[in-house]
Order: C-alpha cells, then structure tokens, then sequence
C-alpha cells in the first residue's frame, strides 16, 4: 500500500485520543460508610501514591470523593479515635484515683499533736502529691495544717507571755530589794565599826547574856542581813515600819522571818537577867510553854556589829516540829536595859536539812548594836 493512500500528517493536530468514559454516579451516602476499597497496586518505576490521593484512572486522576458522613454509631473514646474524652495519656484528663491513703497526710494530722511546724511542711506536701497522685487524704493533710498552724500561733502567743510574766516578776523582785534597802538600810556592807552611843560607849568583844547589863536606854539593838543580795533568798515581805519583814528560799521550801522591837507587857522582863528574859521572849513567841524552854532551849550566838567580825552575840534558840511535818528553830536575843528583843524564825518543809540552812543563814545575819 503506498502512502498516498495515507492520510497526510498534521502534526498540528493531536492524535486523536478515545474519548473519557463518564464518571459513575454516586449514590448517596448510606448511614454506615461502605469500607474504602483497597487501593491498586502502584506500577514499576512510578511514584508512590500519598495517602489519601485518588486513584488515577487511564492516566487520569478522578473527582475526589465527597468527605464520609461522620458515623453516628461510633461510641466516643474508643481507642483509635484521638482526641476524645476519656482515652488515656490525652491532656487536662485528671490522674486515675489511687486506692491508698497518702503516707505524708497521715503523719500531717499525727505531728500537729507533737510538733506543729512538721505537720504544716508534712501536710502541704502531701497536698501537692494528693493533687498529683489522686491518692486519698486530702482531708487529713488539711486537718493536719489546721492543727499545725493553730498549735504555732498558740506557742507564739504562750511564749510571750511568758516573757512578760519573767520581766514582771524580775520587777517586782528588784522593787522589792529596793524598797527593803532604802526603808531598813538591811543591805548594809556589814562592816558597820562599833560607835559610842549617847552614855558614851557601846561593849566591845562578845554580847554575853551579862555584858548586855552595859547597855543604856539610849542605845539601840537592830539586825543587819545581806539576804536580799543572795539569790538563794527572795523577799517576801519587807518591813514597812512594824519592825517586821520575811524571805522564802528560792526553791520555795523554806521561810525566814525577822523581828525587832519593845517586848511589850506579854513578855516577863527580869531585870538584869538577859537569858531569863530571852527565855520568856522565846515562850511568847514560838507560843511554848516555859517546861519546854527550860528543857529544850539552848544557847547559841549570831556575829556581833559585822560579819566575822569575831565577837558574837549570844542567842537562845528553841527547835520544834509542827503537826504538818514542817520543822523550825527559832534564834532570840532579848535586852532588859533596852527593854527590846530581836528573832528570827525559820521554818523548813519535812525533807530540807534545817540545820544546813539555818547556819547559812547564821553567815548572812548579824546583831549591830548603836
């Protein structure tokens, strides 16, 4: 066949190419989406189609597909669905309770009964892991920092009175001191020198029972103490003009009582015997009878003018036990020319060494005559 017979070529015109079959017709969607038909296997040597590209048909890519109609069976939070409500590991989900209590709540609400300040720090702890853990025991850490807060305010308020209370008591302690020492000049140095009184002379050497006779009506018998400076003692009343005052020992177990002054009608007063009439003093005043005094009464002495000074003054003393257990002795020293009579009396409880403290307080205490 020659080439004529063929139809010239134009190269301006395309080859003619069949003609593109009409795109089915998609029915509506059903309510269950029909499942995707698998996807043809790709060719030699050509790309891999993307995920979700339409199939090429004859080289051709065909109209997407309209989007599948959501599934209106589908149960939310089933996995594979991300992003919905209730699967795990997604964000702003709250942590899944735990079934135990959380161990730091618990010790919270136990140490705000022993130490407040642990059960605070505990119970805030336990607070943050509870919120990030889901553990129980919100209540209890709660609890616990009430109590803890509540126990600190509670000591910061205890503390502070107690501190006024210890800045009123020293207080009142140093008035005390002050009022003794400017009334009754009884924190002397205890070195007053043996001075002339108004008869022109004042005994020297020791104060016997017979050498009391020397004195004069003008002279004057008085104690000197240094008591008050001792911490071991603590005022308990000062003299306020009565010729009487008192301590109490620091530790509260025993009491020190003083007297000065005229011996008055109730005591018998025999004239130029000082002993007979210390005697009676000690009668009246520990309310003994005179067999007792003469039985049980003995002599003693306290220093004379200043403390170890040497010279004494000489005392009757009479020891007793009350019906409570509690022990005295009592020191006196009566002067028939001065018609005056000083005492001490000082009382113990049952399980203090009386003896011990009434010679420690025969060093602290002394007899000045003027």
């Amino acid at each position: 066949m020659s080439d004529s017979n063929l139809p010239p070529e134009n190269p301006a015109e395309p080859t003619a190419v069949p003609p593109t079959p009409p795109s089915p017709v998609i029915p509506p969607t059903p309510p269950e989406a029909p499942p995707a038909a698998p996807a043809p296997a790709p060719q030699p040597g050509s790309p891999a189609p993307q995920p979700g590209s339409p199939t090429p048909v004859n080289g051709y890519a065909p109209p997407p597909p309209p989007p599948a109609a959501p599934d209106m069976y589908a149960i939310p939070g089933q996995p594979g669905q991300p992003g919905q409500p209730g699967q795990p590991g997604q964000p702003g989900q709250p942590p899944a309770p735990q079934g135990g209590y959380n161990v730091l709540a618990i010790i919270s609400l136990i140490a705000a009964f022993f130490v407040s300040l642990a059960a605070v720090i505990t119970g805030h702890i336990a607070l943050h892991q509870i919120k990030r853990t889901g553990e129980k025991g919100r209540g209890l850490a709660i609890a616990g920092l009430i109590l803890g807060y509540l126990g600190i305010v509670l000591g910061i308020v205890g503390t502070i009175i107690l501190i006024i209370a210890l800045v009123t008591a020293g207080t009142n302690a140093a008035r005390d001191r002050e009022l003794l020492n400017d009334e009754n000049n009884y924190l002397s140095s205890m070195t007053p020198e043996p001075t002339d009184g108004a008869s022109g002379s004042v005994p020297t050497g020791d104060l016997t029972f017979g050498a009391g006779q020397q004195l004069t009506a003008l002279n004057t018998a008085s104690f000197a103490d240094n008591l008050s400076s001792d911490p071991s003692w603590v005022v308990k009343t000062p003299d306020t003009g009565t010729g009487s005052w008192s301590f109490t020992s620091s530790d509260n177990q025993c009491t020190l009582k003083f007297f000065q002054g005229d011996l008055g009608t109730k005591v018998t007063v025999v004239d130029g015997d000082d002993q007979a009439t210390t005697d009676n003093f000690l009668v009246y005043v520990d309310n003994a009878t005179a067999d007792d005094v003469d039985q049980y009464a003995v002599t003693d002495s306290v220093d004379y003018q200043y403390s170890g000074s040497g010279d004494i003054v000489k005392t009757r003393t009479l020891t007793g036990t009350d019906s409570d257990g509690t022990h005295w002795i009592t020191a006196a020293r009566a002067f028939t020319q001065l018609d005056s009579g000083l005492y001490f009396d000082l009382t113990c409880q049952p399980a203090t060494d009386l003896t011990k403290v009434y010679d420690q307080v025969l060093t602290e205490v002394g007899i000045v005559v003027d």
